[in-house]
């Protein structure tokens, strides 16, 4: 379902930059599920930038080990459908995805 592609690093820190590629079309929803059952051994944020203009309203979700341990992302946004590419930032086992969602589909 994901694809990584290192755009910027490794960094003194050991992290890296990347492009995030879907492998097919996805909902946000879909991609926290996705989080939840096939990186357990991951740990981060997700912001998550709503698509409105000029004000753009951000919402985060952090997540450990296959469990949300907060979610502050409105229920209405999860069934929005994600870009094709979104950015992550993060190595070993930790990593960090900005979603900036679309006012139309992908």
């Amino acid at each position: 379902m994901l694809i990584f592609q290192k755009s910027a690093g490794p960094y003194g820190d050991a992290t890296s930059d990347y492009r995030v590629y879907f492998t097919r079309k996805t909902t946000l929803g879909e991609f926290i599920d996705y989080l939840k059952k096939h990186r357990k051994n991951e740990w981060g944020c997700v912001t998550v930038v709503e698509p409105c203009i000029p004000n753009r309203k951000k919402f985060k979700l952090l997540y450990s080990c296959g469990k949300l341990t907060e979610d502050r992302i409105p229920e209405y946004l999860k069934d929005m459908p994600l870009p094709r590419k979104i950015k992550a930032s993060g190595g070993w086992s930790r990593m960090d995805y900005i979603i900036i969602l679309n006012k139309k589909k992908d």
